[in-house]
């Protein structure tokens, strides 16, 4: 009961700090083209969330609505708190996304969301003893893809973001993020055994992420946007698809257990 209020009342602060700046600013400060996007990113995240814990979820919660709910309460303030974290990594929903309008900073979030997603969800497939085992596998994911986002910070990728306004960056990041979600989210995944079978089988299933980060931080380093370099964006829009496909690929050689 104490888990289910602690995650209501984290769910209203996450509302009031969100939702209502989404909703309350003017057109003239966040149009409605922008808006609509960091809602359509929400609704996206909010779903993928609701069809694990659904359908892939341990039998108990399945067969439960109650349970249902509760883990689903517990993914919004999930996806929550990861909105403030990234806030605090560099990459802010208010005052990047909306106040500043940028496409850019919207195709970062709207990745870094889907895949704070990707990484809860995994947590909640496999049975386990309690709701614990769901907040350490899938805490052990956010925190990896928290640490993607670091090496993407030190390799210039947040001030291509946010100061230099630069699309195909965003776009690039945002991928990558939602790539690494995917397979942070088939490590977390799979029946409880103890604490260090969770993180055995977490790096097992996710060290070939790793090297796609480090890839990535590398070509970062070759696209900067002081390099005029042709047809960038349609360049991003091909390595966007190849992040998405290598974290796929990544997770059928590991074995879906969805």
């Amino acid at each position: 009961m104490f888990v289910g209020l602690g995650a209501i009342a984290c769910v209203a602060v996450v509302l009031r700090k969100q939702a209502v700046p989404l909703f309350s600013l003017s057109r003239a400060v966040a149009p409605l083209s922008i808006r609509g996007g960091v809602a359509l990113a929400f609704a996206l995240a909010l779903a993928l969330t609701h069809y694990v814990v659904a359908t892939l979820s341990s039998w108990d919660v399945q067969s439960s609505s109650l349970y249902t709910g509760f883990y689903d309460l517990l993914g919004l303030a999930w996806l929550g708190l990861a909105v403030l974290a990234m806030h605090w990594l560099g990459l802010s929903l208010r005052d990047d996304v909306l106040e500043r309008r940028n496409v850019a900073a919207l195709a970062a979030f709207g990745g870094a969301l889907v895949g704070h997603a990707l990484a809860y969800a995994g947590g909640n497939i496999g049975d386990g003893p309690g709701w614990w085992c769901v907040a350490v596998a899938s805490g052990l994911a956010s925190a990896t893809l928290f640490g993607v986002w670091v090496v993407l910070h030190f390799a210039e990728v947040s001030d291509h973001v946010t100061v230099d306004r630069d699309l195909p960056s965003g776009i690039r990041a945002g991928a990558l993020l939602v790539a690494c979600g995917y397979v942070f989210g088939r490590g977390a995944a799979g029946d409880w055994i103890s604490m260090e079978d969770t993180v055995a089988s977490f790096f097992l299933a996710a060290w070939p992420a790793f090297i796609l980060v480090g890839v990535a931080a590398g070509i970062e380093r070759l696209l900067t946007p002081a390099r005029p370099i042709p047809a960038r964006l349609a360049i991003s829009g091909a390595l966007a698809a190849g992040y998405l496909a290598a974290g796929a690929l990544i997770v059928e050689w590991e074995g879906p257990l969805w």
